[in-house]
């Protein structure tokens, strides 16, 4: 995994990459612009929303971009044609293939309009479905999404992770076909985000991100520094990670969420990309055993005005968080930074060796 970063001299048409596991910045120009944050990255492509809200899908490797229909009209849903907050309406989008090695075979998920909506699109479809309501299922609304087992999941804001059996070809079926995997551990939701992740070994992982405020973390004098003019920092930043599990096999009342405290030699990426699982041990200089992590509080509506700082690596062993890569001061307005899994094939981009 790679983070797409700022280039050097801060250009607003392209970006680099920094590898995580060298600790480098690539010097690339890759032509993915700066002019709004990435909706999704999954299997190497990157997902933006456009004013007119339909997405394009940009592999900044091969050069390819593939153009999809807008998620719905904004002029009949909020009445304008051009949308000042456009690049947040879709708070998350994923792939289930990738569109290069399945042209005529993939499908997109889009989470949209304040974590209200579950968007679908095969490939080849002119219009997006949407699943609405599943009774609560998306009454309080979509934080993730993934395809496990070939069957969409997602978890909502009460932490109940649903899975949706698409094999059906009327659309319209999927409201029929949810239904909840399991609860969530805790039904009492503190300041946090969820992400649902595949294992290595095929096991389904819920992990919750646990947020404070910035000023619960700084000494006096750091607090002095960075306090509002109400006296205190409004940030939100990531003080743990608890991961949980979901075992295949259960006996008793039914499928339940199991804490873990290890995860071996696997490493999480999250944040606003397809959330994903390595082996470190794939990756020299990767850390096993913990979450890499990216600022992805503005999906949430939080304010940006501070940028998107919250970054970082958190070890499971410890339960401290350290760096990966900071963004220099002049960067943090920027759109946040995001995960990307490289794919090269034939002549598509050759990184440079270090």
């Amino acid at each position: 995994m790679m983070l797409l970063i700022p280039t050097n001299d801060g250009s607003a048409e392209s970006r680099s990459l920094y590898g995580i596991a060298e600790g480098k910045d690539y010097g690339l120009r890759l032509p993915v612009p700066y002019s709004g944050r990435c909706c999704g990255s999954s299997y190497g492509w990157l997902i933006t929303t456009e004013l007119s809200l339909a997405l394009t899908l940009i592999n900044p490797f091969s050069g390819d971009i593939i153009h999809l229909p807008p998620i719905f009209d904004p002029i009949e849903r909020y009445g304008k044609k051009e949308l000042v907050n456009h690049d947040s309406i879709v708070q998350k989008a994923i792939l289930s293939a990738d569109p290069y090695l399945h042209p005529d075979d993939y499908e997109v998920a889009a989470i949209v309009d304040g974590h209200s909506e579950l968007a679908f699109l095969k490939s080849g479809d002119k219009s997006w479905t949407f699943l609405h309501d599943v009774g609560t299922a998306t009454s309080l609304g979509m934080v993730d999404v993934i395809y496990y087992k070939k069957q969409l999941h997602f978890v909502n804001l009460d932490i109940q992770v649903m899975s949706i059996v698409n094999g059906s070809e009327d659309r319209k079926s999927f409201v029929a076909n949810a239904c909840v995997v399991a609860e969530g551990p805790s039904r009492h939701r503190t300041f946090e985000q969820t992400y649902i992740v595949e294992s290595s070994t095929g096991d389904l992982l819920l992990v919750e991100r646990h947020l404070v405020p910035l000023y619960n973390t700084m000494e006096d004098e750091e607090m002095e520094q960075g306090a509002n003019e109400d006296g205190m920092d409004s940030r939100l930043v990531t003080a743990e990670f608890k991961v949980f599990k979901l075992p295949l096999r259960q006996s008793g009342t039914g499928p339940h969420w199991v804490e873990i405290t290890s995860l071996g030699d696997d490493a999480l990426f999250l944040g606003d990309n397809h959330s994903v699982s390595v082996l470190a041990s794939d990756f020299p200089g990767c850390r096993p055993n913990s979450i890499y992590f990216t600022d992805d509080l503005i999906t949430f509506g939080h304010s940006d005005d501070f940028g998107s700082c919250d970054m970082g690596l958190f070890s499971l062993e410890d339960g401290k968080i350290t760096t990966h890569y900071t963004l220099h001061p002049s960067q943090r307005l920027l759109p946040p930074s995001v995960w990307i899994e490289p794919s090269f094939r034939g002549n598509w981009l050759k990184l440079p060796s270090f």
